[in-house]
């Protein structure tokens, strides 16, 4: 008789179509079968032992609730995730780049996206800390030159602070210089637009060259955020994104960065429909997630500030 071999296969979804996949699964020689509930994952009940390899057959109804689950999935760095269409192959996800594979008589997709391996993981931090450490103190000249600037250019304190959305969808605040009038927001949140009344010269200057997103190395010592990521949004904006792109949540998988694909290649946004459009950028990515990948971003932000072409 054939030894079991240890490695298991986990089924997500415990309807009719989940369980006889499991089932099929179990008859496969050296395969244990695991269950698993979508909520007995999202709430932290259930964790995924690393190489797990996880099969996502969730009943029809189900798919909307996808959006809120795979972040959960996202945090594990090295489980092989798959989910199965739907059964009328109503089911697309936006952001998926890969091939289809028939197992079990279901088609499945194998999932992209996943956090950083535990000991990449480290080293991107200690990154993080050295250099925003030496950059805090080679730029502290401009730091000062510029608050005394913001202090001259209008009334109102010198440092801006805001709520953000960060890693698994908690709150942390950012800092930036202000570059807006005092009470710019007093009728609610909005965007920046060119020319917008709102901004100061001084800090149409600092948005042009990133002076005023240079507070953030704190956010980044503190650990609330990365130098490369993606670009935080208020919980506001986020609920105007996740009505058109629910799978916006997915990015709460990853720490928010100083700076981010979107940024570089697209720059801030002015609405939800340019919000999506860097949506894109942070999606590619996160495809590509790697220590190689964020030097290449840091590369373009260089060229950003110094050309001064940030928008």
């Amino acid at each position: 008789m054939a030894k079991r071999n240890t490695a298991t296969v986990w089924v997500v979804g415990t309807g009719p179509r989940g369980l006889g996949f499991a089932r099929m699964e179990g008859e496969r020689e050296g395969c244990a079968v695991e269950y698993a509930d979508m909520r007995d994952i999202q709430n932290g009940k259930v964790s995924l032992p690393a190489g797990s390899d996880v099969y996502v057959v969730p009943q029809d109804e189900h798919y909307p609730l996808l959006p809120s689950f795979f972040p959960a999935l996202c945090l594990s760095p090295e489980v092989n995730i798959h989910v199965a269409e739907s059964e009328d192959a109503s089911f697309r996800f936006p952001y998926f780049r890969g091939e289809r594979v028939k197992r079990g008589g279901i088609v499945f997709l194998e999932f992209p996206y996943r956090a950083m391996g535990v000991f990449p993981s480290l080293l991107k931090r200690f990154f993080d800390i050295v250099f925003c450490s030496c950059l805090l103190l080679l730029l502290l000249p401009v730091l000062l030159v510029s608050a005394v600037l913001v202090k001259c250019s209008s009334k109102g304190p010198v440092f801006y602070s805001q709520t953000r959305i960060g890693l698994r969808g908690k709150t942390f605040e950012i800092y930036k210089f202000r570059s807006m009038r005092e009470g710019a927001e007093q009728n609610g949140p909005l965007l920046s637009k060119k020319g917008d009344p709102r901004i100061t010269e001084w800090g149409e200057i600092m948005r042009k060259y990133r002076i005023d997103e240079l507070p953030q190395l704190w956010n980044v010592l503190k650990g609330d955020m990365a130098l490369v990521g993606y670009r935080p949004e208020r919980e506001f904006f986020i609920h105007e994104i996740v009505k058109v792109s629910p799978y916006y949540t997915l990015l709460y998988a990853l720490k928010p960065g100083i700076t981010s694909l979107g940024i570089t290649t697209f720059g801030y946004a002015e609405n939800v429909e340019q919000m999506l459009v860097r949506l894109e950028e942070d999606m590619a990515y996160w495809r590509c997630l790697s220590l190689k990948e964020d030097l290449r971003v840091c590369g373009k932000t260089v060229k950003v500030v110094l050309y001064g072409i940030g928008k």
